[in-house]
């Protein structure tokens, strides 16, 4: 972002706005949202690699405006009946959606901007001792105005 000197500043200061910060580090709790990003990955199993898709969400934690509050989740690319990714974009988009698209093609980006709700929850792992906040895991993913959202958040939650 450029420094410019606004033309409300009579003083002669330089004012500047800091851009927001991006963090992970989300409280436990239920938040609308929004898709920020779906992008495809590729990750490394036994049986050789396996594509998964991953969805960035931008939460409203409250507490946290002044910060851009990320989760994200992954899902193996794969849009057959009853599997976790098509579950979710029925449940996003309604169950016609992908039934009218049936035997086309379906562009994961068409899903960025969709205001959703999230569930974030933190696990706890042995071999992330090293870390000084746990794992945080999007737990469900459902449409507006499904949820009891999270209304305020405890203030233990650093985010340095």
């Amino acid at each position: 972002m450029p420094i410019t000197n606004t033309s409300h500043n009579t003083s002669g200061n330089l004012v500047v706005t800091v851009p927001k910060e991006s963090t992970f580090k989300l409280p436990e709790g239920k938040y609308s949202a929004k898709i920020k990003s779906v992008r495809k990955l590729d990750k490394q199993s036994a049986r050789g690699p396996t594509t998964f898709v991953r969805f960035h969400f931008l939460a409203n934690v409250p507490g946290l405006e002044r910060f851009d509050c990320l989760a994200k989740a992954d899902f193996p690319l794969n849009l057959e009946s009853g599997t976790d990714l098509r579950n979710i974009i029925n449940r996003l988009l309604g169950k016609a959606y992908l039934t009218s698209l049936s035997g086309q093609q379906f562009g994961l980006d068409a899903l960025v901007g969709t205001e959703c709700e999230i569930e974030v929850e933190h696990v706890n792992l042995d071999s992330r001792e090293s870390f000084d906040f746990p794992l945080v895991v999007v737990r469900n993913i459902q449409e507006p105005g499904s949820m009891c959202l999270t209304s305020t958040i405890k203030p233990s939650v650093k985010l340095d």
